[in-house]
């Protein structure tokens, strides 16, 4: 459930799939004239589509819409207090703000919008109970009597828990009640697609109807789900990366023992509070013939190196060093981190993504 605290504004730049028609964005934004209004559009090769300067406190956009795709305004190239995302579906509309921040700014024209409102209320509220979730764990981990910690630990986890049901009862209700929508599709990518789950993925994708499907966010579950394919359980992976010490490690080094491949990084805020989880299981099943091999997301060495030591990770570690664009975040269509594999002696996924006690009750009724 951690995983989830990302921010719910999330889409991997592609090329945008059908005929497009332009349609207006009619803008007021008062105290901030004289500046510089951008246009961002999240379903093409550069997130930057446009830019306007604001004059009289005016400003128009004519944007290439499809069928319904989230865009976003800002008053800088990049994310800042004055920027708002929102759905815009083939229908001209009006945005207004005011100040500095422009979280409160009104749309009106896009019936895809107001269902995303409606999304976004109940995911926001999600977010906000998870935060609080998230200062718990952080204090569990500095009480000095451990046991008080672990028994606050353990109620965080469970909090978790329970948040990871109502965000699925969310997802299902908004696909559920607008089953045609491109919004309940990106509903979908964003949680299920960005943050992999495949089984939910497929259960909710299956409820989409014609016209979700075919929207830029229906093409990108449909691609997840194929991609999904080469990692589905019983399948085999390969992979082969240089060590700390540009030592080559293959997983075919690994042949007869039970693996699991960790894709994490120094950054990752999940990743590194599910490490103690993963400390505990390789502690308690290594000597029974149980291996992990990182693989690092990070793109600098000396960061890699300070979090393996700073979380006492002490099995074997890979990475190119090359983030994102690493040869085997594509190749076995890691969205996230963490994301995990478990092989079997010969190599085949026998289980994936498992944190927590998951983890350490699959490790159990293998060795056990």
């Amino acid at each position: 459930m951690k995983k989830l605290l990302l921010t719910a504004l999330s889409a991997v730049a592609m090329l945008q799939v059908g005929a497009q028609s332009k349609y207006k964005i009619s803008g007021q934004i008062k105290n901030f004239e004289g500046k510089y209004i951008y246009l961002h559009k999240f379903t093409g090769t550069s997130d930057q589509l446009d830019s306007v300067l604001l004059k009289n406190g005016k400003f128009s956009f004519s944007v290439p819409v499809s069928n319904a795709e989230m865009i976003a305004i800002s008053g800088t190239s990049k994310f800042s207090p004055a920027w708002k995302a929102f759905f815009m579906d083939t229908h001209d509309l009006t945005f207004t703000a005011s100040g500095k921040s422009w979280a409160d700014a009104v749309i009106k024209g896009s019936a895809a919008n107001n269902i995303y409102n409606e999304w976004d209320a109940e995911w926001e509220a999600i977010r906000q109970d998870a935060g609080k979730l998230y200062k718990m764990l952080d204090s569990a981990g500095k009480l000095e009597d451990k046991s008080a910690g672990e028994a606050l630990r353990k109620k965080g986890e469970d909090g978790f828990a329970a948040l990871d049901q109502r965000m699925a009862d969310a997802v299902t209700k908004i696909v559920d009640k607008y089953p045609n929508s491109p919004v309940s599709a990106y509903v979908i990518v964003d949680r299920y697609v960005n943050y992999p789950n495949t089984e939910r993925a497929v259960k909710e994708y299956a409820k989409l109807g014609a016209q979700a499907k075919a929207s830029f966010y229906g093409k990108k579950i449909e691609e997840y789900l194929a991609i999904e394919q080469k990692t589905a359980i019983g399948k085999t992976i390969e992979l082969s990366l240089p060590d700390v010490n540009g030592k080559m490690v293959s997983l075919s080094d690994y042949k007869g023992k039970i693996v699991m491949v960790d894709f994490w990084a120094s950054w990752c805020g999940p990743c590194r509070k599910e490490n103690p989880n993963v400390v505990k299981a390789y502690k308690a099943f290594h000597d029974k013939g149980f291996e992990i091999v990182g693989v690092s997301l990070d793109d600098k060495k000396a960061n890699w190196l300070k979090a393996i030591d700073a979380d006492g990770l002490s099995w074997k570690h890979v990475s190119d060093l090359k983030g994102w664009k690493g040869e085997y975040v594509g190749k076995l269509g890691i969205r996230a981190v963490p994301t995990n594999f478990i092989l079997d002696e010969n190599g085949k996924i026998i289980a994936k993504n498992l944190r927590g006690e998951e983890l350490y009750q699959k490790l159990e009724e293998i060795f056990n």
